[in-house]
């Protein structure tokens, strides 16, 4: 039975749209489903506790979940190449990955400032957002 992989996503962040957009493009095999931390799919399949971690990108596999720098480098692994070697990261302590992670996390509006609008996927990208 395949996996299913869900990556969520803070919908009112464009750093988070960005990698999203990222992902989207380097997923050949159209392995990841997406949807945003606020939306309903959120409300109905995550405890409240991951669904208001706005700070963080939260994946999960059937009953398994990832967040913070776990969940990237678990997302790289499964992109096309050369982007798999960064998921050899995971191998660092994960206190400092994910210090790594809540410093970007921290500052994400100055560094993506502006209005954070959620691109509208492409026709054939459509299948691949839930809610």
């Amino acid at each position: 039975m395949a996996k299913t992989i869900i990556v969520y996503f803070d919908g009112d962040c464009a750093l988070c749209h960005f990698f999203v957009g990222f992902v989207l493009k380097r997923d050949r095999k159209r392995l990841f489903r997406y949807t945003s931390l606020q939306g309903n799919y959120a409300k109905d399949h995550l405890v409240s506790a991951l669904r208001e971690s706005f700070d963080s990108v939260v994946v999960t596999v059937d009953d398994t979940f990832y967040i913070k720098s776990k969940a990237v480098f678990f997302i790289f692994s499964l992109l096309s190449f050369p982007w798999p070697v960064l998921s050899l990261c995971r191998f660092l302590p994960r206190f400092i990955t994910d210090w790594c992670y809540d410093l970007v996390a921290v500052n994400r509006k100055k560094f993506f400032p502006g209005k954070s609008v959620c691109p509208m996927p492409k026709p054939s990208e459509r299948q691949l957002f839930l809610d």
